[in-house]
């Protein structure tokens, strides 16, 4: 019926053929789980890794479409 090897599994180890040590070295250093680095302390989070400027960008149209959504469209986008 069912493997207990995924397709995942299987492809790792057809790429550890192909390419040998060098894939080995990047599986080993690459998490699995997105943050993980973060919650371990193996990176740190700065101000300078946040895209405040889009940030910025996406609350300002946001608030116009919200704002503008009842003349445009008719009705209150929020339900309210």
């Amino acid at each position: 019926m069912f493997s207990s090897s995924s397709g995942s599994d299987r492809q790792d180890a057809r790429k550890e053929v192909q390419l040998g040590a060098s894939y080995k070295s990047l599986e080993e250093n690459t998490l699995f789980f997105p943050g993980r680095a973060l919650v371990d302390g193996r990176q740190h989070w700065t101000s300078t890794d946040t895209p405040w400027a889009a940030i910025a960008i996406g609350i300002v149209l946001t608030a116009l479409i919200l704002w503008l959504h009842p003349t445009i469209f008719g009705g209150n986008p929020l339900g309210i």
